[in-house]
Parts: C-alpha cells; sequence; structure tokens
C-alpha cells in the first residue's frame, strides 16, 4: 500500500474517532446541561474538520 492510501486511511480513521467524541460529548453535554461540556464538543467537532481538510 502506498503511504499516501496509508495516511489517507489513518485521517478516515482519526475522523470517524473524532465524530464519535463528538457524538458522546454532545449527549453528555446535552443530559447534563453542562456548557462546558458542550464546548469540548465543539471542539471536537473543529477537530474533525481539521480532519476533513486533511484528506
Amino acid at each position: 500500500m502506498p503511504a499516501s492510501a496509508l495516511v489517507r486511511r489513518v485521517f478516515i480513521g482519526l475522523l470517524v474517532a473524532n465524530l464519535a467524541v463528538v457524538g458522546v460529548k454532545l449527549a453528555v453535554g446535552i443530559t447534563s446541561g453542562s456548557l462546558a461540556v458542550l464546548g469540548g464538543a465543539v471542539d471536537s467537532c473543529v477537530d474533525a474538520l481539521n480532519n476533513v481538510l486533511a484528506l
């Protein structure tokens, strides 16, 4: 497998993981009403967008 294909697979894996983290943080933040956790969800969403840009 070429290095570029491997890097792409890694970024896709990171994107999936970041989206899972966003989902969990949103669920916990909404359930608990915690603005700090919701802020963390926004931060994780930005991380996921960075993964999209890296692709």
